[in-house]
């Protein structure tokens, strides 16, 4: 379950920045956010040499191309296992900087962060200003597929809203039955949405 997670994740995440990347990154940039993301997607339980492998392959990426939206989204992943969520702020910051428009998972992650911490002000804040985005962009844009749409389930279970998901998922499942493992896919509860960030 959580491999199918964390596919759906990798497929948004190279959606959203194909479309936003400055330029095509170098070669040698690319090698190493993809030798990193190997390292992600092999291990279901990474130790903490290989967390900071990944970090460093992908520190070593963004320090080759400082406007590589990919490499520093793939680095919280990283950042959320090692719970270094001071750099996981300010990685965060930094893809919102670089988005050419607003991403509002990137709210929610952030909202996230802040709940670990302890921050629920902070992260109900957050979270409510990321579905306000999520909504005013599904409203606008009908193309919005597949995958960007099942991270919206996550958002509204990590806002408290469970049984709007709910019902979300199962429009879902109606609107695109040829998605093979929809049928494997499962709604997760908050503590379970907060585990998996640090816990693959």
């Amino acid at each position: 379950m959580r491999n199918i997670n964390k596919i759906v994740l990798l497929i948004f995440s190279i959606i959203i920045f194909s479309c936003s990347n400055n330029g095509k990154p170098s070669p040698r940039a690319i090698h190493l956010n993809d030798k990193a993301m190997e390292i992600l997607m092999e291990n279901g339980d990474m130790s903490e040499e290989q967390i900071d492998e990944g970090l460093r392959l992908l520190d070593e990426a963004t320090t080759i191309e400082p406007d590589y939206q990919l490499a520093y989204w793939n680095k919280m992943s990283f950042l959320f296992k090692k719970k270094d969520y001071n750099r996981l702020l300010e990685t965060n910051q930094e893809v919102q900087r670089l988005m050419k428009e607003p991403e509002p998972y990137l709210l929610v992650q952030k909202g996230m962060i802040y709940e670990i911490k302890g921050d629920s002000s902070k992260s109900k804040l957050l979270y409510k200003k990321g579905i306000a985005l999520y909504d005013s962009i599904i409203s606008v844009d009908t193309s919005k597929g597949f995958d960007y749409k099942v991270l919206y389930l996550d958002v509204l279970t990590m806002a408290n809203q469970g049984e709007r998901a709910k019902k979300e998922f199962e429009k879902l499942k109606i609107k695109f039955p040829e998605k093979e493992f929809i049928e494997h896919f499962e709604l997760r509860s908050k503590e379970q949405l907060l585990e998996e960030k640090t816990d693959y």
